[in-house]
């Protein structure tokens, strides 16, 4: 009887459970798949709009492009060989190579006769001309209209069209018709791309309803004259655009979409047979049958295993609850369970013997609220757990058996029925005793530290990792120049410029990415009151107690003092520096010098064109100006001596600066494409006290300096007028204008806005020049509005007019010079000076060659270079000496003033002249020497 009623209830649940499984399952699937068979008709008719879109825009793209060349060829003009037009072959090749979709080109009189004929293929001739005045063709084109041909397929069996266009007149013969047949390659191209699945296809019609093109030439044939009656042809040529579902021959339904071709008044079809578009449809609903089918075999098996199932997951349960019941009394930490008036209901050994009870009975008689916690905490806790019904790491100080205080960690959530009701609570608590103590020996550590740090004279800091302070010493405030409180709530970037802070990330970045300490890393800071400060810091990372990072800290040192020290240091090493170099560049720049200036005076010598003669004088007065440079280069090097000013022409100076700057302000600025212009309002002003070369240049640096300052072309206007006691030259542009900034610092030695192609002398050395002078220079300048330099200059009234060497030569009589110089330019111009008064000259490359030179011959008067290899000057002269007491012996140096009087007398040197020398000063000083030693 048991047995049968078992069976009974087995039957009855397997009907019933296979019932609610199979019956909600099929009519969501067959649901779904009505739904989706809309949604795929949908998508496939926006799909194939898509694809019918992009054949329109295509074919349209690729026929305008036709048109325009056509169009541009019935435009031009071709030449007449009588009554025929005449164009070279290579001109067609060249026109087929360029447009490969143009395969031949006809050209038609207004009468119909055939002018010419031209194919990419092959060899047309004059009888293959023919005549069409009845075609169609003619009509539509003699109406101003385009005439667009049938398709058709080539004996090549290419795709191919005819396109005609009226032209124009033509010099040399009338015309009217330009006919092109055009292949259709690329149409037939695109066509399969835009297909849908393997049946769909693609073709254009014609405004008849002929097809011209298809996705597939095979069915292209089988459907020539089998497309018209179809119902949307008809619509098509009139120009409509649908979607229709329709049947053809044999009862095969296609899913349709026709877009028309306005332009030219064709149409495309995109179409797919309806069986192959709702594949997916009838998959899905084999898909859904097959699960309905597998779901009832599914139910029926598991609603037979279910009841062993139930049996297997109690005795599951039970061994759960087993092994859970020794995890629980495994435990270290106390477990336990409490009712809702948080009695306890159970709990393992652990909080036995924590709390200090003799057993576990006598624990559990005891309400835990009350027994365990002080008065102050029964409230927060209970306030904690009731509000989420669930705490975590809820540290409180609890009370013993024996009433002595314990340090716990509560984790406690509640603890539900079935329905959700509340039933109690359960937990974990771990006694964290040792760890407190632990933590007040560190915090009492940390404090002795913290007392150090702030006594100590270096700034200490530490952060978070995003950058904030979360410590600092009084030292670090008195560095940064703020309290406390605002030092704690300000970002780095509060206090450094925009390169720093970026290089500050990079520097923490790489500590806290490599985990090494970062040390000697130095910028600048900001300071409340303005003013900069340069600081020294070490970076480190800071961890927490399981390693990893939290922060960083280090030390702060301010570097200020050290760091002013360390640039006078590195001026004083870069003026050293330029000083050597100063010496050396202008020893070589004094022997270029006077190769310059002496053929220059050598080519007045015998110059006879006036305009030559100008240019020369140009180059002769640069070069000297040059030596006057080279001078003040070399003076760098040593206790400079004081230069006796002289009265000086300021308008003859300007004039001279124009004329010798006009190359870089006209030519080699009309050479780039770009205008400047040079006006000069020179009023009747008197001498000024000054030195002519130093102020030309100064002058011809601040033309340089307005140049580069307009990149497009300008106007550079220079004025002199007199005002009180002073003479003012004024120099002003219409440039690009000077930023605030820099105009602080213009003046300053080694300063400049361009660190790559200039020193940054030009300017403080013209500022120099003119304090020298006694004058004042201001600049004048905004961004954008160009600049005005200011020079004042006393009145000459003291000192002598600058000397103007007009003494004639002295050629004297005909004598023998030994001329050693180890520069071959410099003995070549000499020996080319020292010709002009027919002087016998003999030359030698370096001193020994000279020495030995003087050994073998007779000479009158030895000149001689300083620094030479392997023997200088003063040895040549030493040797010489001593071999001829009375041979006059003459240096000719570029390495500046080196008359020293007692090392002359001690080498026996007559006389020393600077490079560059001047022609006459040559000739002069060797004619006066020669008549001193006849007296």
């Amino acid at each position: 009887m048991v047995q049968k009623i078992r069976k009974s209830i087995s039957l009855k649940w397997i009907i019933c459970f296979t019932f609610l499984a199979t019956v909600p399952l099929a009519i969501a699937s067959f649901s779904i798949i009505e739904v989706y068979e809309k949604d795929l008709k949908k998508s496939i008719i926006e799909i194939e709009k898509g694809k019918a879109q992009i054949v329109v825009e295509a074919t349209n793209a690729f026929f305008e492009k036709v048109l325009n060349k056509l169009l541009s060829l019935s435009s031009e003009k071709i030449p007449w060989k009588g009554s025929r037009p005449f164009i070279s072959k290579d001109h067609f090749q060249s026109l087929f190579d360029k447009n490969e979709y143009l395969v031949g080109l006809t050209l038609l009189d207004k009468k119909g006769e055939e002018l010419l004929e031209v194919s990419k293929y092959k060899g047309l001739g004059p009888s293959d001309l023919k005549n069409q005045s009845k075609s169609e063709m003619l009509r539509v084109v003699s109406r101003g209209q385009i005439y667009w041909g049938k398709s058709y397929f080539t004996t090549e069996g290419v795709p191919t069209i005819v396109i005609a266009v009226p032209t124009e007149e033509y010099t040399g013969g009338p015309s009217a018709v330009l006919s092109a047949r055009i292949e259709l390659r690329y149409l037939w191209n695109l066509l399969p791309q835009t297909s849908i699945g393997k049946e769909g296809s693609t073709y254009v019609v014609d405004r008849e309803g002929d097809l011209v093109a298809h996705s597939d030439r095979e069915r292209y044939y089988l459907e020539l004259d089998n497309i018209r009656h179809l119902p949307m042809i008809t619509q098509l040529i009139q120009g409509k655009e649908r979607s229709v579902e329709f049947k053809r021959e044999g009862g095969k339904k296609y899913l349709a979409v026709y877009k028309p071709i306005e332009k030219m008044g064709w149409g495309v079809v995109v179409q797919v047979p309806v069986e192959e578009a709702y594949e997916p449809i009838r998959r899905a609903a084999k898909t859904a049958l097959k699960w309905v089918l597998v779901v009832v075999s599914g139910t029926t098996v598991l609603s037979l295993l279910l009841t062993r199932k139930l049996r297997q997951s109690q005795e599951a349960l039970k061994e759960a609850e087993a092994k859970y019941r020794g995890i629980f009394e495994k435990s270290k930490d106390m477990v336990y369970i409490t009712s809702v008036d948080q009695k306890l209901a159970d709990v393992n050994r652990a909080g036995v013997d924590l709390f200090g009870y003799g057993s576990k009975e006598e624990m559990m008689q005891v309400n835990t609220r009350d027994a365990f916690f002080y008065p102050e905490d029964r409230e927060r806790f209970r306030n904690a757990i009731t509000k989420e019904g669930f705490v975590k790491d809820f540290e409180v100080k609890l009370k013993k058996k024996d009433g002595a205080p314990i340090d716990v960690l509560i984790t406690a959530h509640a603890r539900k029925d079935v329905s959700g009701n509340l039933v109690g609570y359960e937990g974990i608590i771990k006694d964290i005793s040792d760890r407190r103590r632990m933590e007040e020996e560190v915090r009492n550590s940390e404090e002795r530290y913290r007392a150090i740090l702030e006594n100590i004279e270096e700034g200490y800091y530490e952060v978070d990792l995003a950058g904030n302070f979360t410590f600092f010493n009084d030292s670090t405030c008195q560095i940064f120049g703020y309290s406390r409180e605002e030092l704690m709530h300000m970002k780095d970037r509060q206090y450094t410029d925009q390169e720093t802070t970026r290089k500050l990330f990079q520097a923490f970045n790489e500590v806290h990415r490599t985990g090494k300490p970062g040390r000697g890393f130095d910028w600048g800071i900001t300071r409340k009151d303005g003013s900069k400060r340069y600081i020294d810091t070490s970076i480190s990372l800071r961890k927490d107690a399981s390693g990893k990072p939290v922060g960083f800290k280090g030390i702060i040192q301010d570097i200020t003092d050290r760091k002013r020290i360390e640039e006078q240091l590195f001026q004083a090493e870069k003026l050293r520096a330029v000083g050597e170099m100063a010496s050396g560049v202008a020893h070589e720049f004094n022997n270029t010098l006077a190769v310059i200036l002496g053929n220059t005076q050598l080519l007045l010598h015998t110059a006879k064109d006036q305009e030559s003669k100008e240019f020369l004088r140009i180059i002769e007065q640069v070069a000297k100006d040059s030596s006057q440079t080279v001078r003040r280069l070399q003076d760098f090097t040593r206790t400079p001596v004081s230069q006796e000013l002289s009265r000086i022409d300021i308008n003859a100076i300007l004039r001279d600066s124009i004329e010798i700057t006009k190359p870089r302000w006209k030519d080699e600025a009309q050479s780039r494409g770009v205008g400047i212009e040079i006006v000069s309002n020179l009023e009747d002003i008197p001498l000024a006290s000054g030195n002519a070369p130093e102020l030309r240049e100064v002058i011809t640096n601040m033309i340089f300096n307005a140049i580069e300052a307009m990149p497009k072309g300008g106007k550079i206007e220079i004025r002199t007028f007199k005002k009180r006691r002073d003479i003012h030259i004024q120099i002003s542009d219409t440039g690009v204008g000077i930023p605030g900034e820099v105009k602080k610092k213009i003046f300053e030695p080694f300063f400049t806005t361009k660190p790559f192609s200039n020193t940054g002398l030009g300017l403080s050395m013209s500022y120099g020049i003119v304090k020298r002078f006694g004058g004042e220079i201001k600049v004048e300048s905004e961004v954008g509005q160009g600049t005005i330099f200011t020079i004042t200059l006393p009145i000459g009234e003291e000192g002598k007019e600058e000397a103007v060497d007009s003494r004639p030569i002295k050629k004297g009589i005909r004598i023998r010079i030994l001329v050693i110089d180890d520069e071959e330019f410099v003995r070549n111009v000499l020996s080319r000076t020292l010709a002009q008064a027919d002087h016998q000259v003999t030359l030698a490359e370096d001193g020994r060659k000279g020495v030995e030179l003087f050994k073998e011959g007779k000479f009158d008067i030895v000149l001689t270079d300083l620094g030479m290899p392997g023997m200088s000057g003063w040895e040549v002269c030493r040797m010489i000496k001593e071999m001829s007491p009375h041979t006059p012996v003459g240096m000719i140096t570029g390495w500046g003033d080196e008359r020293n009087r007692s090392k002359m007398e001690e080498y026996g040197l007559d006389f020393l002249i600077s490079k560059p020398f001047d022609l006459a000063q040559i000739l002069n000083v060797v004619a006066e020497t020669m008549e001193s030693r006849k007296e």
